[in-house]
């Protein structure tokens, strides 16, 4: 739930994986350990180490959505998609499109506060391309289009995992998840990017 998708001359660079390749496993009771299946493949925070939990009992709960000629928004509470160990008292997540150049972007803000005690809190993108970071911004490098992704050094710590060979629908391929994660366990805090088409 709230996974992000950014399209940038006709690449989505910041992408949805897509499915995996059907198999036996694929479909039965380890059908979420796979990466294509679980949250851990897509572009959502991830609480105190948590992923998402499946089925429609745990969804996300609109706060707000609004659209004109300049932007969209949309805004979703997102505590119940994620299991107790989470401690979420609560975690929104707000996405604002700006749309006219020049200034278009994406801004993203994931907002929680924890239950019971300061928790560890992560925003993830995921992409297919090369992720190169630098002291505020990391660059997404996709095969027609790149962003940039800026973020507040004081506040986050990016990191760059990737796990190879994922065995997806279309073939094997590498998978990169850039990881925003906030510089200290807190009770509250957010994470805030913004996301920019990078030219040449």
């Amino acid at each position: 739930m709230g996974n992000l998708i950014v399209h940038t001359e006709a690449e989505s660079v910041i992408a949805d994986i897509g499915r995996g390749r059907y198999t036996k496993a694929y479909f039965g009771p380890e059908r979420y350990e796979h990466i294509a299946n679980s949250s851990s493949g897509h572009s959502v925070p991830v609480p105190n180490g948590q992923e998402q939990l499946s089925g429609g009992q745990h969804g996300a709960r609109l706060l707000q959505h609004r659209a004109d000629d300049r932007t969209d928004l949309v805004a979703f509470e997102l505590r119940d998609v994620y299991p107790p160990e989470a401690d979420l008292d609560s975690l929104e997540r707000t996405v604002v499109l700006h749309r006219r150049e020049p200034g278009a972007r994406v801004e993203l803000k994931d907002e929680v506060r924890f239950a019971t005690g300061p928790g560890s809190f992560e925003t993830v993108l995921t992409t297919f391309g090369e992720a190169e970071a630098s002291p505020d911004s990391v660059l997404l490098r996709g095969v027609r289009g790149s962003l940039r992704v800026y973020f507040d050094p004081e506040v986050v710590v990016p990191r760059i995992e990737t796990i190879e060979d994922v065995d997806l629908a279309e073939g094997p391929a590498d998978v990169r998840r850039v990881i925003f994660a906030l510089s200290e366990p807190a009770i509250e805090g957010s994470v805030r990017l913004r996301i920019e088409p990078e030219s040449g």
